[in-house]
């Protein structure tokens, strides 16, 4: 079953789960009887260097669900776009919110909705979530 970075992410953390490397360099976490094997950015840089290193004429790159990868991954593919190469580096610290992107509510109506985050690359500051509500027009 195929899991976005964010997913894998989340899991982790409600499973109290480490997230690790293996030798591939790809991150991997186990909890129960499942062991989940995900791509974060560094892990992607190393696929991409090791693409150039062998095929500096490479044309490009293709990406199966977008919008499943770390956040992090674009910047690599911009760098690679601009010079040709990737610069060994650590991808910036960041986080991936999790929750509805729209809700829609009816006038005079009451909703809500749960978010979550997910630390990215180590981030682990605290996240804050503000409360805020429409109000009629006069």
């Amino acid at each position: 079953m195929g899991v976005t970075y964010a997913q894998a992410m989340t899991q982790a953390q409600v499973a109290g789960a480490t997230v690790s490397r293996d030798v591939n360099g790809e991150q991997t976490y186990t909890y129960s009887s499942h062991t989940v094997f995900f791509q974060d950015a560094t892990s992607y840089r190393r696929k991409v260097d090791a693409v150039l290193a062998a095929n500096p004429a490479v044309g490009g790159f293709a990406h199966w669900r977008v919008g499943a990868e770390d956040p992090a991954t674009w910047e690599i593919v911009g760098t690679v776009q601009r010079t040709g190469s990737t610069p060994i580096e650590e991808p910036a610290k960041d986080f991936a919110i999790n929750g509805p992107s729209a809700m829609s509510v009816e006038a005079g109506a009451e909703a809500a909705a749960g978010f979550g985050y997910s630390g990215i690359n180590g981030f682990a500051d605290a996240v804050s979530v503000t409360r805020w509500r429409n109000r009629k027009l006069p």
